[in-house]
């Protein structure tokens, strides 16, 4: 009986490959749009002064890059901040058809992961990521603006418990020629 369950699993497994395998998807428009960001880009920015939070100016360099397939953009950053020194980051940006979203995955050398949702209207994205930070609903909002093919500007504000947005961190990419 054993013997024929793990036969009929496999059998089902082949066939969903063979379905798929029939009809692969290509990049659409929602995943091209993301290709804005492809290339190298010089970033400097500043976090804000927040009670808790360290705060000073930071700079770094962002490759990114197609990943096989031409869904998605995976993008490795280096850079300093004052408090830390060295910095390292990896984002994948993508396009989720069943959410209908793009997505951007941040996760970096000092530990910390970000997952965050969002749109594109025009020239300006808005991602969004709601957390629980010490018992409190943390909305934060990351809002790119893009000034030019070789250039936008990042804005990051955070909400806590449904208070106003605050401005945490403001940046500005220059894409290297």
């Amino acid at each position: 009986m054993k013997k024929l369950m793990v036969a009929s699993a496999l059998t089902i497994g082949v066939l969903a490959i063979g379905v798929f395998a029939q009809t692969p998807r290509k990049p659409g428009a929602e995943e091209t749009r993301i290709g804005y960001f492809a290339g190298q880009w010089n970033v400097e920015g500043e976090v804000m002064p927040f009670p808790g939070w360290p705060s000073g100016k930071f700079n770094s360099s962002e490759t990114c890059e197609w990943f096989a397939g031409g869904f998605q953009l995976i993008c490795h950053s280096e850079g300093t901040i004052p408090w830390h020194g060295a910095v390292k980051v990896r984002v994948v940006l993508a396009y989720s058809p069943m959410g209908k979203t793009y997505t951007y995955h941040r996760i970096s050398n000092l530990g910390s992961t970000y997952f965050w949702e969002g749109t594109v209207s025009g020239n300006v994205w808005t991602w969004t990521m709601e957390s629980n930070v010490d018992g409190k609903l943390t909305k934060s909002r990351m809002t790119v603006t893009e000034r030019s093919p070789i250039s936008y500007t990042v804005k990051i504000e955070f909400s806590t418990d449904g208070g106003a947005f605050v401005l945490l961190e403001e940046m500005k990419a220059s894409k290297v020629q």
